[in-house]
């Protein structure tokens, strides 16, 4: 399969309630899906940042790390990391994001957009899911 298509994994991973168990067996069957990015130059895991509150929404996450541990810190075509999506829509679950900020925790001092915002700036921006914004006060060192 070459680079910049979309595969089941990139569908499962940006659908809000898709089932740990729908991504295992995809996982299964193809584990190299999650390293294929697609025609936004995403891996599934940028798909799975914008959004999912379900009870399965941290195993999925840590499946898609098992494979390409490194993409909480990759950049898509929209230059943005899982991270920055977490942070700037808001609409992931607050346990997810804690994870990924207990993951990196510089990230949440670090990161400057091009106009300076850091994560906090834009978890705070974020009206959707007030949560987000204590998952990154709380992972902030």
């Amino acid at each position: 399969v070459a680079d910049q298509c979309t595969l089941p994994m990139h569908a499962a991973a940006s659908f809000p309630l898709t089932s740990v168990e729908n991504v295992q067996l995809l996982y299964q069957f193809y584990p190299q899906a999650v390293s294929v990015r697609d025609k936004d130059d995403a891996y599934p895991i940028h798909l799975r940042a914008w959004g999912g509150t379900s009870k399965d929404a941290l195993p999925i996450l840590l499946l898609l790390l098992q494979h390409e541990p490194h993409s909480l810190l990759t950049k898509d075509g929209d230059e943005e990391t899982p991270l920055t999506i977490m942070a700037k829509y808001g609409k992931t679950s607050p346990d997810v994001v804690r994870y990924a900020l207990r993951r990196h925790p510089e990230q949440a001092v670090q990161y400057r957009d091009e106009e300076g915002n850091t994560l906090l700036h834009h978890a705070v921006r974020t009206s959707t899911n007030p949560n987000c914004m204590e998952a990154c006060l709380l992972a902030t060192p």
